[in-house]
Parts: C-alpha cells; sequence; structure tokens
C-alpha cells in the first residue's frame, strides 16, 4: 500500500505545474487572445456561400442532356 507522501509525489509528476498548463492550453492551438484566425475564417465562409449560390443559379442543370443540348444553352446565355 502506498502512503501519503508517495502518492503526493507521483501525483506532483503526473499533474503538471499551472504555468505548464497554462502554456499547453486546452490544446486547440490558439490562446483566447489570438484572435487572428477570424478573418480568414470568415473569408472562406464568404467565398463557399458565393460559391454555393454561383453552382445554384449560374450553372445549367446537365441531368439528363447531351453534351450538345448543354453547350447550346452555355452558348445561349452567353449571347454568342
Amino acid at each position: 500500500m502506498e502512503r501519503p507522501e508517495e502518492r503526493l509525489k507521483l501525483e506532483e509528476r503526473l499533474i503538471p505545474s499551472s504555468s505548464l498548463a497554462d502554456e499547453i492550453g486546452d490544446g486547440s492551438g490558439m490562446q483566447e487572445s489570438d484572435s487572428s484566425a477570424t478573418p480568414a475564417v470568415v473569408l472562406g465562409a464568404l467565398v463557399a456561400v458565393r460559391g454555393v449560390a454561383f453552382v445554384t443559379f449560374l450553372v445549367p442543370a446537365t441531368k439528363g442532356r447531351t453534351l450538345e443540348e448543354i453547350q447550346a444553352s452555355i452558348t445561349k446565355l452567353s449571347g454568342r
């Protein structure tokens, strides 16, 4: 059976000190004050939304159509 002082020494080795725990953080890689990724995330979301809108409204449906029909509809849309 372990003595209390041996258990305390073991716990000290297993549990990091507070300064080390602060340095490690929560494992996300970002500190609370580090918000430099926020503009990049917002920009990425805006690009994704714009891409979905482009595909939804401007790319013609191609299911059940021949290549010639698709080319004709694109040519008609572009005004050539």
